[in-house]
This record gives C-alpha cells, sequence and structure tokens, in this order.
C-alpha cells in the first residue's frame, strides 16, 4: 500500500463515520474539503477532494467583490432614501418651520404667500399636517383680525373713559378747593387720596408740613401732639377712624372754633371726612334759646298762649301757657289736631276753620277769629286766635 492509499483509507473513515450516503467534511489533517456521494450497485464513493486553500482564495475574491457590490449598493440606497426624504419629508418640514416662523410673528397673512407652499394635496399623513396647519393658520388669522378690532374698541372706549375721569377727578378737584369744608379722603389702607385748602385751614397746617405725611396716622399724630396737645387721644381718635363706620361729633379747637366733625364710609373701602366751623350758628342757637327763654317768661307774665302750625306736616306746637290755658299737658296739645276738635265748640269749629283756611290760600293776609273752646274740665271760655304766615310760595300759599 502506496502513501497515497493510506490517505484514501483515511478518507473512507472519515466518509463511514458520518454514516450518510452523501455530504461534504472537512479534513482538518490534511487541510481540505470532502464532497462524497455513494453511487448505487457497485457500493462506490465518488469523492471530490479540494484544497482548503483554494476555496479560501476563492472565497475572498467572491467576498471582496460582494463587500464592494455592498457598498455601491448601500451609498446607492442611502442617497435614493436622501432624495426621497428630501422631497417628501424634508422640503415639507422646511415649509412648516417657514410657516410656523410666520405665525410666531403674527403675521397671518404672509403664512400663505411663502414661497413654499404646504403639501396641501398629499394624501399622506404630511399632507393631512398640512391641511390641519392651513387650517388652523386662516383661524388664527381671523382671530387676530377680530381681537385686533376688538383691542381697538376697546382701547378707544378705554380712552374715552379715561377723558371722562380726568374731566370729573378735575370737576372732583375744583368743587373740594371752593367748598367751606374742610374735607379729606382716605383709601382703605388709610393712604390720603385727597383734601382741599379748608381742610388745611380749620386744623391750621401749612401745606408743607401737609406734603410730608400721606398717612391719616400720619395726621392724626400730628394734629394731637402738636395742635391741641392731647397725645392722649390719639388711639381713640385712630381707633374711631378704623372702625370705618360712619359718625358725627363736635368738638373745639385750641382757639376756641367749635367743629363738626362726620365721617362717611366710601363703598369698596376708605372714608370721607369733613369738618365744617359751626362757632356762628351755635352762637346763633344761643342767641335763639336766650330769644325763647325771655319770650316764654313774657308769655307766661301776660299769660298769652301761643302756637305754631307745620302745614306740611299738619302738626301743632304750642307752649306751656296755651296748654294751662285749656286744661291740658303741653303732649297732649302737641299730639294732633284731634284735641282741638274736643276743645273748640261745634257751633264755632267751622268759623275757625275757615278763617284758618283763607289764610293758608292767602285770601286774607292774616288769621284773627275769635270761638268758645272747652278746658279738659269742662269749663266754657272765649277765646281770641291771632296767627300769621311766615313763608309763601309764588302764588301766595303758606309753604
Amino acid at each position: 500500500m502506496t502513501e497515497n492509499d493510506g490517505e484514501l483509507v483515511h478518507i473512507l473513515n472519515l466518509i463511514k463515520e458520518t454514516t450518510r450516503g452523501s455530504g461534504v467534511i472537512t479534513d482538518g489533517i490534511n487541510n481540505q474539503i470532502l464532497a462524497y456521494t455513494r453511487l448505487k450497485g457497485p457500493e462506490w464513493y465518488f469523492i471530490s477532494v479540494l484544497p482548503k486553500s483554494y476555496l479560501e482564495s476563492t472565497a475572498l475574491k467572491v467576498a471582496r467583490f460582494m463587500i464592494l457590490l455592498g457598498i455601491f449598493l448601500l451609498f446607492f440606497e442611502t442617497l435614493l432614501l436622501y432624495m426621497v426624504l428630501r422631497g417628501q419629508v424634508m422640503m415639507p418640514l422646511n415649509n412648516f418651520i417657514d410657516a410656523s416662523k410666520t405665525l410666531a410673528r403674527t403675521d397671518f397673512s404672509d403664512s400663505k404667500k411663502s414661497d413654499r407652499s404646504l403639501p396641501v394635496e398629499r394624501d399622506d399623513e404630511v399632507g393631512v399636517l398640512a391641511r390641519s396647519f392651513d387650517d388652523m393658520s386662516e383661524q388664527l388669522s381671523d382671530y387676530s383680525f377680530n381681537l385686533e378690532q376688538k383691542i381697538a374698541e376697546r382701547t378707544s372706549e378705554l380712552e374715552q373713559k379715561q377723558k371722562e375721569l380726568t374731566v370729573q377727578k378735575r370737576t372732583i378737584e375744583e368743587t373740594l378747593e371752593n367748598l367751606e369744608q374742610g374735607i379729606i379722603i382716605v383709601d382703605d389702607d388709610f393712604k390720603i387720596l385727597s383734601y382741599n385748602n379748608s381742610f388745611l385751614e380749620v386744623f391750621g397746617i401749612a401745606k408743607e408740613k401737609m406734603r410730608e405725611m400721606s398717612r391719616f396716622e400720619e395726621i392724626t399724630e400730628y394734629y394731637v401732639k402738636e395742635i391741641e396737645k392731647k397725645p392722649e387721644l390719639l388711639n381713640e381718635n385712630l381707633e374711631r377712624a378704623k372702625s370705618r363706620l360712619p359718625y358725627s361729633n363736635e368738638f373745639c379747637l385750641p382757639g376756641g372754633q367749635i367743629i363738626e366733625g362726620r365721617q362717611i364710609p366710601i363703598e369698596g373701602g376708605g372714608f370721607v371726612r369733613t369738618y365744617t366751623d359751626v362757632t356762628a350758628h351755635r352762637q346763633e342757637l344761643e342767641e335763639v334759646k336766650d330769644i325763647n327763654r325771655q319770650l316764654n317768661q313774657a308769655f307766661s307774665a301776660g299769660k298769652l298762649g301761643t302756637w305754631n302750625m307745620d302745614i306740611l306736616n299738619g302738626t301743632y306746637v304750642v307752649n306751656e301757657e296755651n296748654a294751662k290755658l285749656f286744661g291740658y299737658s303741653q303732649e297732649d296739645m302737641n299730639k294732633g289736631t284731634e284735641i282741638w276738635k274736643r276743645i273748640i265748640h261745634p257751633e264755632d269749629f267751622v268759623t275757625v276753620n275757615s278763617g284758618l283756611s283763607d289764610c293758608i290760600k292767602g285770601k286774607q293776609d292774616s288769621y284773627h277769629v275769635e270761638f268758645r273752646a272747652y278746658t279738659s274740665t269742662g269749663d266754657l271760655k272765649w277765646i281770641e286766635s291771632r296767627g300769621n304766615v311766615i313763608e309763601r310760595n309764588k302764588d301766595g300759599k303758606a309753604l
């Protein structure tokens, strides 16, 4: 047996180990590839032996070719994909970007005039998006136009209101300055909003000093400490102001003037305070009281009864001597007209009413009548009554 016969025996052993009729096996010892098949009949094997080096060289050539072909196809596919994406995706996206930037500038009209129109004619998702974007642009354009109109109308209204408020403010300021009352206006935070010169004059505060104070607490503290010289009244005055309730009071200034103060709450917060010098009025009232005391003393000495009639309200007011004249109290006599029906004699009642009515209507300048009257004890007296109308209207009727 030659050396080649030993190699053949080796190959046959490899084939038999496979237990298959045909196949391809590797001979690792001889570094070769064996392809075999069993022939029917003589039970021979047809074997093809190929060195591994030959197959590797051929496979390498094929692999190189396939790699180069794959690289070329990959480049071609990439180029083709780029062109498709550029035409179908990138350009529509750029158009969307341009249109979005135009909308961001709130220039709705130019979004439709762009050189790159949106692909609204496409039937795919991009076309749906383009049509939706186009509809949105139209709606935004309509909304913007309507909003601009509303803003213009509102601006015009606000300008008109501002003019009216300016006129009202000027009118209020002029009115405040022309009022004899001292007035100060304070907001809900106790900040001084406005005041007039009469306010400064009432309390003797210099304008320069007033400009230094912006809050009501400051001016209150300044007044009680520096002008009134009664710092213990500070908390009481501040608590009264913080209550924000309406009130009125009278107080005397160090100079002797009598001031009537009123606090009027403002709807929404804050308040208005008014200060009126009522010194002369109070002096007049005292003089009137003195005159009334003197008259009452004279009436009492002369046993004369007086009465006043309020035509509008239909009420009577009598003095004490008048009540004594008929034996009643002043309270009973001032309750109303019913008591006079008991006092006046029935036969004279018409005469009394007629004379009083003619005087009220202006048919007579004065009232003068004599009548019989019953006292509370039933005694009958003759009474002479005289009267004059204090004020008449242009038609001569009593007011």
